[in-house]
């Protein structure tokens, strides 16, 4: 089977060093934040390239895309295309949603698949600190989710949603949320799992 190359430092030696860097930044700026979320709900429609992927933020959301932190996070990683404050557990954290290209023409299994079987690299050589700690597909309200979980250096968790449109493309879409104690995974997946359950690809008329 050939293996997919995913653009946008997905799995080139460059990915460990964006994704640690990345993943830090965010744990440090939203942890040391303070500030109250006020309620919100926001359809956020992707529109870049026609993909037509969208979702709904169902509360305590901000939109912080183009702000000074969501530009510099989308700096580091260009894949990221969406940036929001949420507050879990009484701290700010922020959620992402990340456009990959697979390269070619592939299933919603098989790129899930690679996605799970997928592990780090810094400088060329395997993160030694990742763990996966969980993945999987659940049937939630008649939809198929499929979801990944994992950890770097012991402390940064990485809970993630994966999705393509008609199960069959080149584009790869995921929303993830990142904490730093193993204990909070389950809160954390239970909010993203409402903004999975959202997910549509509803392209925009010419």
């Amino acid at each position: 089977m050939k293996l997919l190359q995913f653009s946008c430092k997905v799995v080139s030696g460059k990915c460990g060093v964006a994704f640690l860097i990345v993943a830090s930044f965010i744990l440090f700026i939203a942890g040391c934040s303070q500030q109250s979320v006020q309620n919100a709900k926001t359809e956020v429609n992707y529109i870049k390239d026609s993909t037509g992927f969208r979702f709904i933020l169902p509360d305590s959301c901000i939109n912080i895309t183009d702000d000074d932190l969501g530009t510099a996070i989308r700096k580091l990683n260009p894949t990221i295309f969406f940036i929001g404050e949420v507050n879990l557990l009484g701290e700010n954290r922020l959620l992402s949603a990340s456009t990959y290209l697979t390269g070619e023409m592939t299933n919603v299994d098989t790129a899930f698949y690679q996605t799970v079987g997928y592990k780090a690299t810094l400088a060329d050589e395997k993160v030694d600190s990742y763990e996966l700690v969980d993945w999987g597909m659940e049937k939630v309200d008649n939809k198929i989710l499929r979801y990944k979980i994992s950890c770097y250096d012991s402390r940064i968790f990485s809970i993630m949603f994966y999705f393509m449109e008609a199960q069959y493309s080149d584009v790869f879409n995921e929303i993830k949320i990142t904490c730093s104690k193993k204990e909070e995974i389950e809160v954390v997946k239970a909010y993203l799992e409402k903004v999975a359950l959202t997910v549509n690809y509803q392209r925009d008329k010419q």
